[in-house]
């Protein structure tokens, strides 16, 4: 018998931890579809960058991005786990309204 299959007492198959192996994503809490429900909205970045990330793009070092960090020229980084990765969207706006 396959590890997937149902025995005739259980709805779901379960994984390794003991929780569903298939996840419904629109009944998460915080998903744009809770929102859509009245839950609690969050907003989800679209991309996010490395610092090495937004060098490649831009064509420069990353010593270059170091420095325009430093000067505050960049938003607030997204902090995971002591990496700091950047909203795409918002480093190209903030570089582009940034004053030479």
């Amino acid at each position: 018998m396959p590890a997937t299959a149902l025995k005739k007492n259980e709805r779901m198959p379960r994984g390794s931890t003991g929780r569903p192996a298939v996840r419904n994503p629109e009944a998460q809490a915080g998903s744009p579809a809770a929102a859509a429900r009245g839950g609690t909205a969050v907003r989800i970045p679209s991309v996010l960058w490395s610092i090495k990330e937004i060098a490649a793009h831009y064509g420069v070092t990353t010593t270059t991005v170091h420095r325009w960090i430093k000067a505050g020229m960049l938003p607030e980084p997204e902090k995971d786990f002591g990496s700091r990765r950047w909203d795409r969207d918002a480093v190209i706006e903030a570089l582009r309204n940034a004053s030479p």
